[in-house]
Parts: structure tokens; C-alpha cells; sequence
């Protein structure tokens, strides 16, 4: 996860991919609730109808091993349709090649 739970609360979508919050950590589960509670769409991405899944707006239960083909798919159409921040992608590189050349 690479943001803070209270952070789910009040986000527009959730996007589950290939893990159980229901089961595995309860307290980030009541958070996904809470953004559903809040208006947020939820999508669950995992080969098993999950507890998680049954309060999502979508679940897609992908074959095992296509995990890969669907995140290779989204990132296509997020490039393709430029549906990202150019900026934010590129401020890692930015500071990466600062420092490889004060070396």
C-alpha cells in the first residue's frame, strides 16, 4: 500500500487488486467501507469471490496468471489516453540524476 489508511476514507475509488482486506487486516477494511460510505467506487481485482468483493462496484475475476495482462492493459490506456501526471512521473528521475552526478 503506498499511502496512509486514513487516506481511504475520502478517495473517489478503491482499487483492490489480488488482496483481502475483509481477512487479512480488518482495520483497512472498515476504512474501504468507509470510502463506500462516503460515495467512493470500489473494484476488486482478484480470481475469488472475496469477502471484499461483495461490497465492490466491479470485481473482476481474472483467470490465475492474467494478473500481469490487465496491469500491463491499464498502464497502456493511462500512457496512451495521458491520463498522468508528466511531471509528478518524472521528479524521481530528476533527483536520481542529481545525485548520480554529484558521484
Amino acid at each position: 500500500m503506498s499511502n496512509a489508511i486514513t487516506e481511504i476514507d475520502n478517495t473517489d475509488l478503491v482499487f483492490i487488486f489480488g488482496y483481502n482486506p475483509a481477512d487479512s487486516h480488518p482495520i483497512v477494511a472498515n476504512h474501504v467501507i468507509n470510502a463506500k460510505r462516503n460515495g467512493a467506487k470500489i473494484i476488486v481485482c482478484d480470481p475469488r469471490k472475496i469477502e471484499t468483493a461483495r461490497i465492490a462496484d466491479m470485481h473482476i475475476a481474472l483467470k490465475n496468471g492474467s494478473n500481469i495482462a490487465l496491469l500491463n492493459a491499464i498502464g497502456h490506456v493511462i500512457i496512451e489516453e495521458d491520463l498522468y501526471d508528466k511531471s509528478f512521473v518524472a521528479s524521481p528521475f530528476r533527483r536520481l540524476r542529481g545525485v548520480s552526478q554529484n558521484r
